[in-house]
C-alpha cells in the first residue's frame, strides 16, 4: 500500500509539473535556442569536402571551410578553401561567401540560400578560364550549399525534439543562429 502511494504521489507531481511548464511555456514570449558559431563549424566540418559537378568535366570542391556568423549581419559568412577541376586539370582557390538560412520542417535541416560571393580566387587559369569559372563558379557553389545542410536539427536531446515540433524561423541574431519557436497559442 505504501508503494502504491509513492507511485501515486510520483506521478501527480511529474503531471503537475508537466502541466506547469505547458501553462508558463503558453503564456510566456516566443522561445529561442541560440547555436553558436563552433557547433555550426563542426557539423559543416564534418561534411566536407563537398562536391558540385556541371557535364563531369568541371567541379568545384569545398575542401574547408570556417564559418562565420558576424554581429550585426543576418547572414551566415563561409571562408573556403576551392579544387576547380575542368577535365584533368586542377585549381586551387580560395572563396568567401554570405547566405541567408532557411529552413525545412520536413526534414529538420537549414540551408544556405540567396547566396553572396564577395570573394573568388583561383590560381593558375588562363584569363579565359578564369572568366569562365568566375561565371560558373558561384551556380557551382548554390548547388552545393542549396543542397547541403549547414545544421540539422537531430531529434536525439529533448530540446532538439521540442524544436523539431515548434521551429517557427531560423535567423542569424547577434553572431549566432536563433531558432525562434513558436507557442501553442500562435497556431502555426
Amino acid at each position: 500500500m505504501l508503494k502504491r502511494r509513492a507511485i501515486l504521489t510520483s506521478v501527480a507531481t511529474l503531471v503537475a509539473l508537466v502541466v506547469a511548464g505547458f501553462l508558463v511555456w503558453r503564456s510566456s514570449p516566443e522561445f529561442r535556442i541560440n547555436i553558436e558559431q563552433s557547433e555550426i563549424q563542426s557539423r559543416v566540418s564534418a561534411k566536407l569536402p563537398l562536391r558540385s559537378c556541371a557535364l563531369v568535366v568541371a567541379c568545384l570542391e569545398i575542401v574547408n571551410a570556417s564559418v562565420v556568423l558576424s554581429e550585426g549581419s543576418d547572414r551566415i559568412g563561409i571562408r573556403s578553401e576551392l579544387l576547380a577541376s575542368l577535365g584533368s586539370r586542377q585549381y586551387p582557390g580560395v572563396a568567401a561567401f554570405t547566405g541567408k538560412p532557411r529552413y525545412v520542417p520536413g526534414e529538420a535541416k537549414v540551408f544556405v540560400d540567396d547566396l553572396r560571393i564577395d570573394e573568388l580566387q583561383m590560381k593558375g587559369m588562363s584569363p579565359e578560364v578564369a572568366e569562365l569559372v568566375k561565371l560558373r563558379g558561384p551556380l557551382l557553389l548554390r548547388g552545393v550549399l542549396q543542397t547541403t545542410p549547414i545544421y540539422t536539427i537531430r531529434g536525439n536531446t529533448l530540446k532538439d525534439s521540442f524544436a523539431r515540433f515548434a521551429l517557427q524561423k531560423v535567423e542569424v541574431i547577434d553572431g549566432m543562429l536563433q531558432l525562434t519557436l513558436r507557442r501553442p497559442n500562435d497556431g502555426g
